[in-house]
């Protein structure tokens, strides 16, 4: 529960105990969070002034707490003490830590399915050690579960029953609340398959969000609760036969606590307890995790798909469309050919001695660029490097149309042993 300051109309002293903040308010009274003299933390619940106001209430209060401190359950606060002959009568129990159930769902949204699966066996755990005690809760609803860190803790088991059998129901104070409500309940007769059915509806309303029997008037719910199906569609496969089962019009027909409980936790059974000696709390270990947010948004990083799936291909960035390597050494080698042709035919024949070197520069230039014709072959070269070599470094002596270029450097070329094919021919004087 959120803690708030105390009013200045709250007490700042209840029986032994200091108040230090209020925990919240509900129909039945105000809940603070004390300090008792060893400095230990509980929850103070001081009851409603109509409450203190009727005698025949404190009497089956009364009687109610020895019960109430046989309740000795994994997800149900212990009872410390009560007065009910106080001029405000309290209850104490445990401080537990942790957002109300439907105030978490309100802040988080609906639980996701492992930590459903330890909600429905620690409520079932609970039910099953308050029905152990003679004691019906009557009102299990969101608000009367807080989620700690070690699990669920239901509260407010007793004060019901106490409250539904004193004449002050006849007086505008309803035992339960709507859409939390048993068929039976609605009409006046309560017993523990009650606290069975309203088992199932906060299961639902957890794994959805709502509740199954849908909002409005209280009137218009309490028909639904006893004509209608509610809308269950949310719960996992792994909870909606059980769910369903609770669900029944008839409080014969459904599963009791310890059923639910046995159903819930046989898988645990026959596995080793990690480290736990009761099912419950091994469910829990492996299920629970109030604290994990839901995330906001899609991850910002990339993600990893499971093994065996390959990764979907994700956008594509706009990319320049790149002409192949090939094509554009082709077209360098042609005009290279065509400027060499031009050349020799304004130079015309050499009147020189030697005719041999009337050719030095240009047929060399040609044949440097032969390589380029390599890349018509059917093995494409392998890397870019590869078809990026340099001319100076290539000899066309030892080139051939299917390998690659070679590295002999520019010092062991000579244009003597050019291959024909790819050297223009010297003209001769």
């Amino acid at each position: 529960m959120a803690r708030t300051p105390l009013r200045q109309t709250d007490p700042s002293q209840v029986g032994r105990y200091r108040l230090i903040a209020r925990l919240g308010a509900g129909g039945m009274g105000v809940v603070y969070l004390g300090v008792d003299p060893n400095g230990q933390q509980v929850a103070v619940k001081v009851l409603r002034p109509e409450l203190a106001d009727h005698p025949e209430f404190r009497v089956r209060f009364g009687r109610e707490i020895t019960m109430l401190t046989r309740v000795q359950g994994v997800c149900t606060v212990r009872v410390i003490e009560a007065d009910t002959e106080a001029p405000k009568p309290f209850l104490v129990t445990e401080y537990a830590d942790g957002p109300s159930l439907s105030e978490y769902i309100d802040a988080r949204g609906p639980l996701d399915a492992g930590m459903l699966y330890g909600l429905a066996t620690g409520l079932a755990e609970a039910l099953a050690a308050i029905h152990a005690a003679g004691i019906v809760h009557r009102d299990l609803k969101p608000s009367n579960v807080l989620l700690t860190a070690g699990g669920p803790k239901v509260i407010d088991f007793g004060i019901a029953q106490a409250l539904d059998t004193t004449s002050l129901t006849k007086t505008g104070i309803m035992v339960g609340s709507a859409g939390f409500m048993a068929p039976e309940q609605v009409i006046g007769r309560p017993g523990t398959a009650a606290d069975i059915f309203t088992w199932a509806v906060t299961v639902a309303y957890a794994a959805s969000g709502k509740s199954p029997f849908g909002t409005g008037a209280p009137d218009a719910i309490l028909y639904r609760i006893m004509h209608t199906a509610p809308d269950i569609t949310a719960v996992p496969p792994g909870l909606h036969p059980l769910v369903e089962a609770a669900l029944a019009k008839d409080p014969q027909a459904r599963p009791t606590a310890p059923q639910l409980l046995s159903q819930l936790t046989q898988q645990t059974a026959a596995q080793p307890s990690v480290g736990y000696g009761n099912p419950t709390q091994t469910i829990l270990a492996q299920t629970w995790h109030p604290s994990a947010t839901r995330p906001a948004g899609p991850p910002s990083g990339p993600t990893v798909p499971p093994p065996g799936i390959a990764p979907s291909p994700g956008p594509r960035s706009p990319r320049r469309r790149k002409i192949p390597l090939p094509v554009v050494l082709s077209v360098a080698f042609l005009l290279a050919a065509g400027a060499t042709a031009v050349g020799l035919a304004l130079a015309g024949p050499s009147t020189g001695t030697h005719g041999s070197t009337a050719t030095s520069t240009p047929p060399t230039r040609s044949a440097q660029i032969t390589p380029a014709t390599t890349y018509s072959s059917t093995a494409p070269p392998t890397s870019a490097a590869a078809s990026t070599t340099s001319p100076a470094t290539t000899s066309p002596a030892t080139t051939s149309p299917a390998s690659t270029p070679a590295t002999t450097s520019p010092a062991t070329t000579s244009p003597a042993t050019t291959s024909p094919a790819s050297t223009p021919a010297s003209t001769p004087t």
